[in-house]
């Protein structure tokens, strides 16, 4: 009920300038932030004391980048980062690696034709990573997720919101209990251009599309459908 701020992080830089962090916490109590260099790009920053320091080491993800959100699958200690590219026609792209010093690896394009915003990684119960981003249409944008198995090859994209009439943004998914359904909370302005946005929630969004054999079946009346 009550919250202090702690003030700005300590995160090894000169001057200011960071900015969207997102925060996970692994098993063992660690936590790992992604944040938003401006000016630079993506970054990683852990600490092991609860969130008190971090350290200085200002790891780079990928340059030139913005919005870096991050997760993590304790089985076999991979990262899966995604974040977005671009400066009016946005692409989303994602690296993976299981040191998260070395971000080395050859960036995945995940959604990349259009304009493309708001990507958010989450590590399902089966091990499987699922991202949700935004994609524009016309004026508008709608919701789509995308899954993998092992954090580098990923299955088509599903359809999680679309709506001539709403602009949808900033999917934020709720994992549960279930392998193929989350919670989904996002930002909902109806009409588009109208500046009155809403919280919406999707109370089972589908995210493991059964075309694939995972053992899934679709929900009755599902309306997810998944697309190229």
């Amino acid at each position: 009920m009550t919250f202090t701020e702690q003030g700005a992080l300590q995160l090894g830089w000169a001057s200011g300038g960071e900015v969207n962090p997102h925060v996970i916490r692994h098993p063992d109590g660690t936590l790992t932030m992604s944040y938003q260099r401006l000016g630079g790009g993506s970054h990683l920053a852990q600490s092991g004391d609860g969130g008190a320091s971090w350290d200085p080491l200002r790891t780079l993800i990928a340059a030139a980048s913005q919005l870096p959100r991050i997760a993590y699958r304790p089985g076999d200690g991979r990262y899966l980062a995604t974040y977005q590219v671009g400066s009016t026609s946005l692409g989303i792209y994602a690296r993976s690696t299981t040191d998260p010093r070395d971000w080395s690896a050859a960036a995945i394009p995940l959604a990349v034709a259009g304009d493309n915003h708001d990507s958010l990684p989450v590590l399902m119960p089966d091990g499987a990573f699922v991202v949700f981003h935004i994609q524009a249409d016309g004026s508008q944008y709608d919701i789509y997720s995308r899954r993998s198995a092992d954090g580098i090859a990923f299955e088509p994209r599903l359809v999680q919101q679309q709506s001539a009439a709403a602009n949808d943004v900033q999917p934020h998914a709720l994992v549960g209990a279930s392998a193929s359904e989350v919670q989904l909370y996002w930002g909902r302005e109806v009409p588009a251009g109208s500046g009155d946005y809403d919280i919406v929630r999707l109370a089972a969004a589908t995210v493991a599309d059964p075309i694939f054999g995972h053992g899934f079946e679709a929900p009755a009346g599902s309306a997810h459908n998944a697309i190229n």
